[in-house]
């Protein structure tokens, strides 16, 4: 007799804790666009539940996301290491070194080049009649975004990462979270809320650990390993167009910070893989054994989680540059000015300001 009354009082437990999970929670009828290729995707590539199990570091966590906009490269539905997929990653990787050796780095790149990139990839666009509430900044302790931010031109408002929890988000479009992402446990929802209910997000290279894997378990994890403070190669795998705008070509360098977050994907059929390196793909403590060796290295990913979208960056945002050479940019693309991961962040922020409604709180 106790057990089944104690059963029937954790189904009523369980039916109160649905009926009140995030007002966000998509129906399971919303509509799906279709892969780009009709194979369907094998079993391990199938989305993992974003349920958490209790008691884990999220088990606090609400609301589930299915993605409305699903777009899976189509690297992601072939053969996992084919023949000529190993073909591919190792002409890609042969041409790394000797692309490095005959790169440009290191110019003086002035605010103004910033501003043109983005009003000659983005005409029409007035950048300063965006709100500040649009665009709104945790500063972190290592990243400091707002230089480039400022060099854009964009009006942005600037908090610290301890202020979030208490910071009404409901005008905001686009939030950035910089390195480290060091924000309270309670904001960790808040920014899960966010993006579900159609926020876009971008966060650098601490903040994956710090926030990213928390808030959206399931996706994304840092996998142990870290850069050291150099110039790498950084190879476009697959994106779209609307981020790559300003930038011809596949390959580029990319700063990384000493120390930076290496990254592990989970859910390689939603995290799209913009850039990847080489470099960093081979110092992967695990390449050899992953399933496709087209995961390691990646240097920007992207997905989509309920409405909205998130930009993480391994690296930083800022130009890693010293305060005694504050222009000083270290991996410059050429044709571009700015770096592509800066131009990248930049193309996101203004499809956010462009498309992204102000989430509903």
């Amino acid at each position: 007799m106790k057990k089944r009354l104690l059963f029937l009082l954790s189904s009523i437990a369980l039916s109160m804790t649905a009926a009140t999970a995030s007002d966000w929670e998509e129906e399971s009828g919303m509509p799906h666009r279709a892969p780009a290729i009709a194979s369907p995707p094998g079993p391990e590539q199938a989305p993992p539940p974003l349920s958490v199990k209790a008691g884990s570091e999220t088990a606090f966590l609400q609301g589930s996301a299915s993605t409305i906009r699903t777009r899976i490269p189509s690297y992601q539905t072939l053969a996992a290491q084919s023949a000529a997929r190993v073909a591919e990653l190792q002409r890609i990787d042969a041409e790394a070194t000797p692309f490095l050796a005959s790169a440009v780095t290191d110019q003086i790149v002035q605010p103004a080049v910033f501003r043109a990139f983005l009003e000659k990839n983005h005409p029409g666009t007035v950048l300063s009649a965006a709100s500040a509430q649009d665009l709104v900044l945790a500063k972190g302790r290592w990243d400091d975004s707002s230089k480039p931010l400022r060099a854009y031109g964009l009006s942005f408002q600037s908090i610290k990462t301890k202020q979030l929890e208490d910071y009404s988000l409901s005008n905001c479009k686009v939030l950035i979270l910089d390195c480290a992402g060091e924000i309270p446990r309670a904001a960790v929802q808040k920014v899960r809320d966010f993006v579900g209910n159609g926020g876009y997000l971008i966060s650098t290279d601490w903040a994956l650990q710090n926030v990213i894997e928390r808030a959206f378990p399931g996706f994304v994890q840092w996998s142990g390993d870290k850069t050291d403070g150099v110039i790498t190669d950084a190879f476009v795998i697959e994106a779209d167009p609307s981020l790559l705008k300003g930038f011809s070509g596949r390959r580029f360098t990319w700063k990384l910070d000493r120390q930076s977050q290496c990254v592990r994907i989970l859910n390689p059929s939603r995290v799209h893989i913009i850039a990847r390196s080489s470099r960093l793909a081979h110092q992967d403590s695990q390449y050899r054994v992953l399933p496709d060796q087209i995961q390691a290295g990646a240097l920007a990913l992207e997905f989509e989680f309920g409405r909205g979208k998130v930009l993480h960056l391994v690296g930083h945002f800022d130009n890693c540059s010293n305060s005694f050479r504050p222009y000083l940019l270290p991996d410059p693309a050429p044709g571009a000015g700015v770096s592509l991961r800066q131009g990248l962040a930049g193309n996101f922020i203004m499809e956010a300001l462009s498309k992204a409604k102000a989430p509903a709180h």
